[in-house]
């Protein structure tokens, strides 16, 4: 029984969105869960979640426990729907390519992955009709070995002058 209710309680814990600034939805559930096991609990001055636990034993334990996650704040959408995101705490954008994300929104939840748009290179030539595929083929495949893009799409746009 005791397995199955700490189950529940980690899963309602790790569903929370709790992003830095924002960790009040995590907070809750923790006071609540500490509240059915008769465990006093309350927020301080700064939203800090504080509980005690055996008081008045003559050995006291303090446990200290992070409950913000990786976010990300919407700086700008654009006319096709794409969102562009800033870094909400210690994150490096690098790092969430291709990860899932969940966009909190005033009708609830938008899922969606993170993506960034692949390198685009202009090539200016008198003629592009002349621009042959073959080689822009070909100066695709030395763009990804000279800047180590193996793998990355790459755009190439070629431009007639004039």
């Amino acid at each position: 029984m005791a397995d199955k209710k700490s189950l529940a309680f980690l899963k309602e814990l790790t569903a929370c969105y709790t992003p830095s600034g924002f960790e009040q939805d995590g907070q809750r559930v923790m006071a609540r869960y500490l509240a059915q096991a008769g465990v006093e609990s309350a927020f301080d001055v700064h939203g800090n979640l504080h509980a005690v636990l055996n008081e008045g034993a003559p050995v006291k334990v303090m446990l200290e426990a992070h409950c913000d996650e990786i976010g990300f704040l919407v700086s700008y959408i654009d006319a096709q729907g794409f969102l562009w995101l800033i870094p909400n705490g210690g994150v490096t954008t690098q790092t969430v390519l291709g990860e899932r994300v969940v966009i909190l929104g005033k009708n609830g939840p938008v899922h969606g992955v993170f993506g960034v748009r692949p390198p685009h290179f202009v090539f200016f030539c008198n003629d592009a009709r002349l621009f042959h595929f073959s080689y822009q083929r070909y100066l695709e495949n030395c763009i990804r070995s000279t800047f180590g893009l193996e793998g990355t799409p790459v755009i190439l746009s070629i431009r007639q002058k004039g």
